[in-house]
């Protein structure tokens, strides 16, 4: 599955690392380009036991990969996965998402959107802990 994981901080990069480690194909979004740019050349923010080594490992097996453009993040993608509460993303262009997807499918991990208006607009959206 090829899934675009919104937020690469300590959430997001666990977690797309962890989606990519079983296989899936992630692309991990952030808008703060300083840090994207620390990630693409194998540097991380965090610490986490395994985190570095599974990283480069997955980055290498082209499983991982790290951008600044939500829209490069969404071609193609199978699913979005939201790990970040940042404005910029909690006014993601929905309809434009949705075209863009093979399936439009949203694990929402920051409960940003509200399900009925989701299921409205043609989303299978689950937000994680309502």
């Amino acid at each position: 599955m090829k899934l675009t994981l919104i937020g690469a901080g300590y959430v997001g990069l666990v977690t797309g690392t962890r989606f990519a480690e079983v296989g899936h194909q992630v692309v991990c979004v952030d808008n703060d380009a300083a840090k994207i740019k620390l990630l693409q050349s194998g540097g991380l923010l965090i610490y986490e036991p395994c985190l570095e080594e599974l990283v480069k490992k997955n980055v290498a097996a082209g499983r991982l990969a790290f951008t600044t453009s939500t829209t490069e993040g969404v071609q193609k993608s199978d699913a979005i996965v939201i790990a970040t509460e940042w404005d910029e993303f909690k006014k993601l262009d929905l309809e434009r998402a949705r075209q863009s997807l093979t399936h439009p499918i949203m694990f929402d991990g920051r409960n940003l959107f509200d399900p009925a208006d989701m299921e409205r607009l043609g989303w299978i959206y689950q937000s994680v802990g309502r």
